[in-house]
């Protein structure tokens, strides 16, 4: 990975980058809170800066979001290998976040019931 300061570019684009991801993280964390019985996020929170708080769980904000980067950065780097293992790694720990139980779905074939947030 780059060093802070090394690629200024990816740096000037990285709020727009975390809003993108935290749009897609939206149906993940209000699922999560529907499951926690917490209020739900009427929309996703816009990044301004690196310094921003993201009213987000601690498995989207620590894990998610950063292997959702990572894909970007890897994409940037036109190494689409990594950029595609770090992408299904942020959709998978964005499904794994949003600790959905399966209710209300009926499974006729026995087994265990997706989450689709």
């Amino acid at each position: 990975m780059e060093k802070t300061g090394v690629d200024p570019d990816f740096q000037a684009f990285f709020p727009s980058l975390v809003t993108l991801l935290a749009q897609e993280a939206l149906p993940y964390e209000n699922a999560r809170r529907a499951v926690r019985l917490e209020p739900v996020l009427e929309q996703a929170p816009t990044v301004e800066s690196m310094q921003d708080d993201i009213p987000y769980s601690d498995p989207i904000c620590r894990l998610a979001l950063p292997y959702g980067i990572a894909s970007f950065f890897f994409q940037d780097e036109m190494d689409d290998y990594r950029a595609q293992d770090y992408r299904a790694r942020y959709i998978l720990a964005l499904r794994e976040a949003a600790e959905c139980q399966g209710e209300g779905v009926e499974d006729l074939y026995g087994g265990q019931a997706p989450c689709r947030p």
